[in-house]
């Protein structure tokens, strides 16, 4: 495939929505925990900001699919574990226990689905006629 200036201006600005889709996620999603006092800044700079980072680099070597479902798991662990201290009388370590195992998965998940994608799209671009 030739690249030419319309190409990579294309790649670009996929790339940056992609960017912009999944920072909104998770910029949402934190700031809702914190004005429910749920969370506060160090958690999302120890936890929440190098998700973001590790999804960003997904989306620089255009893994957006991983990327997605990675970001989407930090949503949902972090949705989970409020519901789950939310129905406690007392705080245990169980929510977030549940959070970062639904984390974990979804970083799984993300590359074995990616892996899929990728190996699927060379098997297209293999079978079609030039």
């Amino acid at each position: 495939m030739k690249l030419n200036k319309e190409t990579a201006l294309h790649s670009v600005i996929r790339s940056m929505l992609h960017l912009v889709i999944c920072s909104i996620i998770l910029f949402i999603l934190t700031t809702v925990f914190i004005e429910l006092n749920y969370i506060d800044f160090r958690v999302i700079k120890e936890l929440y900001l190098p998700i973001w980072a590790i999804a960003v680099i997904a989306i620089v070597f255009r893994q957006y699919i991983f990327s997605y479902i990675f970001v989407s798991s930090a949503a949902l662990g972090l949705i989970v574990e409020y519901i789950i201290h939310y129905h406690q009388p007392e705080p245990t370590m169980e929510g977030a226990f549940v959070n970062t195992l639904i984390i974990c998965l979804g970083f799984t998940t993300g590359v074995i689905v990616q892996i899929f994608v990728i190996r699927n799209r060379r098997r297209q671009s293999i079978s079609k006629p030039t």
